[in-house]
């Protein structure tokens, strides 16, 4: 009778032991899927949509972990039955875990971006109880060690984004090259075109800005000052011109280009054209001698994504106005 308990006894507990290591398998995985949000959230790495290399190595990893650490040393079980129990028992947590995170949503109406704090729980609450032998090698328990405290930082910087965007201003600040770059990709109109000007310096002030579910973004203000190199005009909307327009005859009684413009819209028919007559540039017109010096300012955008800054567009016609800072103004 003692024999036939102590048996039922030790099936019982082998049966725990496969749960447990299925348990070990979710919580691992658990925890890496909020690494990999973690990271896309911070724009470091791209969040993978569907079945993809990311998801064949956190599933891979997790069943590693389930099939050997959710073992008990003494228990000497074949490796591919416990990679294939870690997986589907795995598998079965993570289902678990899937429905409550859709009645978390539905039925309480928990933000989906206030989800990662409830599965680092629950991965760490699955790890805990199916975590059942530790690694014998030193250097393997210090590199498990610090993948916790890498996933656990990484947690804490998507959760308070502002603290992120801190560090990052400081190890990464806009490189003033890429301010440049991103100058010349844009150009300066016409007024660069056949040899008129050059730049003879380049002055920039950068400001960060950070805000709550955003990456890093920063302002970047260039004042380029260009000289010119040989006589040209100017007319009424800033275009460089190698001979002075000739203002028609009906337009000649507007005395500013302002005045022409306001007299004599018309429909906006596609973005690339203006809404008034354009001959109405030709009725102010400066003449540019050679050396003269001309300051054009501008504000380029730029975002911190993927560890990396990267122009996203003018923001010259946006930029708020603050005390202190000269306004452009045409040339």
């Amino acid at each position: 009778m003692r024999q036939l308990k102590l048996v039922s006894a030790i099936d019982r507990r082998n049966a725990v032991d496969w749960i447990r290591a299925g348990a070990l398998t979710a919580g691992v995985a658990t925890l890496l899927g909020v690494w990999w949000k973690g990271l896309d959230r911070l724009g470091y790495l791209e969040w993978p949509a569907g079945f993809d290399a990311t998801f064949i190595v956190s599933i891979a990893l997790a069943s590693a972990a389930g099939a050997t650490l959710g073992h008990r040393p003494e228990a000497n079980r074949p490796l591919v039955w416990r990679l294939i129990a870690a997986l589907v028992v795995g598998i079965a947590f993570g289902a678990a875990l899937i429905g409550l995170s859709f009645l978390l949503v539905t039925k309480l109406g928990v933000a989906e971006r206030n989800l990662p704090p409830v599965f680092v729980v629950m991965g760490v609450g699955l790890i805990a109880w199916g975590l059942r032998s530790l690694p014998r090698s030193v250097g393997a328990r210090v590199v498990m060690v610090a993948g916790i405290v890498l996933l656990l930082a990484i947690r804490l910087l998507a959760t308070f984004p502002q603290v992120a965007h801190a560090i990052e201003q400081r190890l990464f600040p806009l490189p003033p090259a890429e301010v440049r770059s991103a100058w010349e990709q844009r150009g300066c109109g016409n007024l660069c075109d056949e040899g008129r000007t050059r730049v003879v310096d380049f002055q920039h002030e950068v400001d960060y800005e950070s805000e709550e579910h955003q990456h890093l973004s920063a302002l970047a203000h260039v004042r380029p000052t260009l000289e010119t190199t040989r006589a040209f005009f100017v007319d009424g909307c800033g275009w460089a011109r190698n001979e002075k327009p000739a203002v028609p005859e009906e337009l000649r009684g507007y005395p500013t280009t302002a005045a022409c413009k306001a007299a004599r819209p018309r429909p906006r028919l596609g973005q690339m054209m203006e809404p008034y007559d354009t001959r109405c540039c030709y009725i102010d017109n400066r003449q540019r001698q050679a050396g003269e010096r001309i300051v054009l300012p501008r504000t380029l955008r730029f975002s911190f994504v993927r560890l990396r800054w990267q122009p996203t567009g003018d923001a010259s016609s946006h930029e708020r106005r603050r005390p202190g800072r000269p306004q452009p103004s045409p040339p």
